[in-house]
């Protein structure tokens, strides 16, 4: 990151993205084969190793978001809590990645039946939202280059010879909103 950019480089919010999509496709993987096709079929059957694997894959596939999300905590978190950008959606966003290894720790180590069934469910219903948080914290990004193409529409006035031009500049406040300069 230069500067004072809140945003990842384009080749780290890629390999964001692909580590999160393998992550959530392999959760819903699991639970489609874990509570609809294996539900109630004999253990011999072929769909439970595909189970098995499929929750290895999502352990593996966790393990790697954990150190993508290592990676955004050491860059772009501080910088967009310093400039206050996005506070409620990202805190939402750590909250439910905290959540989530929690969740998945106890599916592990959660002394008694009742207790891991709390974690799972919990760990299910968390993981489902998953991407409508992310999206939701993505959509600032988008509503900010709105905000900024209408400036820059207004920058480039069409002008005639010998009138004065008024040129306009976003900038953003400490607490994240813009404002028109000139």
């Amino acid at each position: 990151m230069r500067g004072r950019r809140v945003t990842l480089s384009a080749r780290h919010e890629r390999w964001m993205h692909v580590v999160l999509t393998s992550v959530y496709v392999t959760g819903i993987a699991w639970m489609s084969l874990h509570y609809g096709v294996n539900r109630g079929s004999a253990l011999e059957d072929g769909w439970h190793i595909v189970e098995t694997w499929m929750l290895r894959a999502h352990g593996a596939a966790a393990m790697t978001a954990l150190i993508a999300f290592g990676s955004v905590l050491a860059i772009h978190i501080p910088s967009a809590w310093k400039l206050e950008r996005n506070l409620f959606s990202g805190i939402s966003m750590l909250t439910a990645v905290a959540l989530l290894a929690v969740t998945g720790w106890l599916l592990y180590y959660a002394p008694g039946d009742s207790a891991r069934a709390w974690a799972s469910y919990s760990h299910m219903a968390v993981g489902f939202a998953g991407p409508l948080v992310l999206l939701w914290h993505l959509a600032y990004r988008k509503r900010l280059a709105r905000g900024a193409r209408k400036i820059e529409r207004m920058e480039r006035p069409e002008s005639t010879p010998g009138t004065p031009q008024i040129v306009l500049s976003l900038r953003p406040t400490s607490k994240g909103k813009l404002t028109l300069t000139r």
